[in-house]
């Protein structure tokens, strides 16, 4: 049961560092204005670093994985205290451990993704999408390397 509850935690920790990526994501893909036709998550997709996609994948099994475990082992009653104890672990990682939602690091995480991206683009010769990238970054406020 004491390694259940260690899994619980690290599951709710990586939910919760996941949930700050994407929060930031949104915030920043909404943020930009003038450009039509960008939906109600504005150009969250095209920001979202690559790596975070798997990242993503891997807390979401990690968690469906530690809450199935405790229901199907502990019985209902307890995998479901586990599953309340589970998301407050979760807002608890989100206020008082990882940093805030928006916050500088998420957003260096976000903006190091794209600058990456757009100097991938311009050194294949792919000049469409690193003008589309360029773009992006100047709308959240960065200049286009050169």
């Amino acid at each position: 049961m004491f390694y259940s509850g260690i899994c619980l935690c690290l599951a709710a920790l990586l939910l919760a560092y996941v949930l700050g990526i994407q929060a930031t994501t949104l915030g920043m893909g909404t943020s930009i204005n003038g450009w039509e036709g960008a939906g109600s998550r504005g150009f969250q997709d095209a920001m979202t670093p690559p790596w975070s996609t798997k990242l993503s994948f891997l807390s979401y099994a990690a968690s469906l994985f530690v809450l199935g475990y405790g229901w199907y082992t502990f019985g209902w009653l307890i995998g479901g205290g586990a599953t309340v104890v589970f998301f407050l672990i979760v807002a608890v990682c989100q206020t008082l451990l990882l940093p805030k939602l928006g916050s500088s690091h998420y957003r260096n995480l976000v903006l190091q993704s794209m600058l990456n991206r757009y100097a991938d683009y311009m050194k294949e010769g792919d000049y469409l999408r690193a003008d589309a990238m360029g773009r992006l970054l100047e709308g959240v406020g960065v200049n286009r390397p050169k």
